[in-house]
């Protein structure tokens, strides 16, 4: 320690040459650091999810979640595999044992996956990935005495200005009802035409379908086919062909039955401040910092407000960014107290100038 101490002395250009180097290192490395609002714990879960469409839950279950389950249970290193099937999906979730390296199982989930070769035809390819527990930073609500229309319109596009900022990366609308197109056959009409429900419902899938239909091989590359010809409007399904003759007669659906463009009839209704509203969530993704994303949010909502329909505000709610800060501000204050506690004491017994240095 002496030596040390002797060579610092001797060598007081290097002592303050290296003094210099921790503290601008120290500054460096403290912008570095990563912010949690609470310590991230990964899940090790492993999730595969297969879009069949027009698939009942049954027929998800028979062709798709029942042979994945049989492929992925030889794979060591999954403790449980559970699974889900609702209509046009299908998604198998593998629990790993602790300790397992969830990219190394990943991996051998996908080698099982891409083995499977009696999928439908219809099904689109499986997608694996891992779960992971998503971190919400700050709310907004939107809300206002409008339409419902109006509301959920004015979200999407809300959510669509926000992604535009850099410093935000993931957006999610929740408290509104989803766009349903309701289609109501006349009975007499179906007399009229002597059509069948079961007719109208297959003319309905075959005429609103989207699907990939394979690939062509060329010298350049492969071009992936696909049929794009899903119902999104009111217009849409109303031009869906039931039938035609040879005399170039063609009956089409809104001939036959009524369409209607709306929400999904659901007990669902959000308000904030008695007024109805959506939710957007923000989430920070990566090495994000939350205080930067909130204050992202907040600046634009500052910004923004007077260019919203009328009638409409939007303002930040749950603030979680806030916990943070706090943690922050109390560390602050420790190190502050604690600096001045030891230049206190050192003092003592000490001069103060190298009471300082210390």
């Amino acid at each position: 320690m002496k030596g040390a101490i002797r060579w610092m002395v001797d060598n007081h250009v290097t002592a303050n040459l290296i003094m210099l180097l921790a503290i601008f290192g120290g500054l460096f490395a403290l912008s570095a650091i990563k912010q949690e609002i609470f310590p991230e714990i990964p899940l090790d879960i492993v999730t595969v999810s297969v879009i069949y469409p027009g698939a009942s839950p049954e027929d998800v279950e028979e062709a798709i979640i029942s042979r994945v389950e049989d492929a992925i249970d030889s794979v060591d290193g999954i403790e449980k595999i559970s699974s889900t099937s609702n209509e046009s999906i299908g998604m198998v979730m593998a629990e790993l044992e602790i300790g397992q390296d969830v990219q190394i199982i990943k991996d051998r989930i996908k080698n099982e996956i891409d083995r499977i070769t009696s999928f439908p035809k219809e099904a689109e390819k499986p997608i694996v990935s891992e779960l992971v527990r998503r971190k919400r930073v700050i709310d907004v609500g939107l809300y206002g005495d409008v339409s419902e229309r109006i509301l959920k319109e004015s979200a999407e596009k809300l959510r669509l200005q926000l992604l535009q900022d850099p410093g935000i990366s993931k957006v999610e609308v929740s408290g509104l009802k989803n766009y349903e197109i309701a289609i109501e056959i006349s009975e007499q009409k179906l007399r009229e035409f002597k059509l069948s429900f079961s007719a109208i419902t297959q003319a309905v899938k075959v005429g609103s379908l989207d699907m990939p239909g394979g690939k062509i091989v060329t010298k350049n590359g492969d071009i992936l086919l696909r049929t794009k010809s899903l119902g999104k409007t009111k217009e849409d399904y109303e031009n869906v062909i039931i039938s035609s003759d040879y005399a170039g007669r063609t009956l089409y659906l809104k001939d036959v039955a009524t369409v209607k463009d709306g929400f999904e009839d659901v007990d669902l209704h959000t308000y904030f401040d008695g007024k109805p509203a959506a939710l957007l969530s923000v989430f920070r993704v990566a090495d994000q910092q939350p205080i930067a994303v909130a204050n992202a949010v907040k600046k634009y909502i500052k910004n923004n407000q007077k260019n919203l329909p009328h009638g409409l505000k939007m303002v930040a709610w749950k603030d979680r960014a806030q916990i943070l800060k706090a943690r922050l501000n109390l560390l602050l204050r420790n190190a502050l107290q604690g600096f001045i506690l030891v230049l206190i004491i050192l003092s003592l017994f000490l001069e103060i100038r190298l009471a300082s240095w210390v």
